[in-house]
């Protein structure tokens, strides 16, 4: 396998396959497996290849998650609902 860090990601749909692809791969470890890669860029002194496979990892938690998308809006801005969905407030 390829390691993410080393394909150029230039485009959105790069970054989404190289994401998908490691989730077929190792399933419900992609990512323990992305953090791997995260510690071995920081080894080797790679601070950008770090900060791509934190986003990595962060795309691959969105992706796994399977409940539904419950958001409110903070200032201007969409975030995930901590609480969850509240039923019975409109």
């Amino acid at each position: 396998m390829a390691a993410v860090a080393e394909v150029a990601l230039p485009g959105k749909i790069d970054f989404y396959e190289a994401v998908h692809r490691m989730i077929e791969e190792h399933g419900d470890e992609a990512t323990i497996f992305a953090a791997m890669e995260a510690d071995a860029c920081l080894e080797n002194g790679d601070l950008d290849g770090k900060v791509a496979w934190l986003k990595v990892i962060e795309a691959i938690k969105i992706f796994q998650d399977e409940s539904p998308p419950s958001a409110i809006t903070i200032r201007g801005s969409i975030r995930r609902n901590p609480l969850g969905p509240r039923r019975g407030v409109p």
